[in-house]
């Protein structure tokens, strides 16, 4: 390391640069795909709840608890 003359230095900052800019988009685009990955399982998970949900108060609700023809 001792011998690196100027433009071998230049050489390996611009390696390092590149390398660590690549990394970064790389985790960048790792971390937005988790968050889009994450906020779908939400939606859905709130979806569900609610249509579970809904029935049961729509069924107390609306007297439609059995019969209405009197057998």
């Amino acid at each position: 390391m001792a011998d690196m003359t100027g433009w071998d230095v230049a050489i390996l900052a611009v390696a390092a640069y590149v390398a660590v800019i690549s990394l970064v988009r790389l985790m960048r685009a790792r971390r937005d795909a988790l968050v889009a990955q994450v906020r779908g399982e939400l939606m859905a998970q709130r979806q569900r709840k609610a249509r579970d949900a809904s029935p049961r108060v729509r069924g107390d609700q609306s007297g439609r608890g059995g019969r209405t023809d009197g057998r």
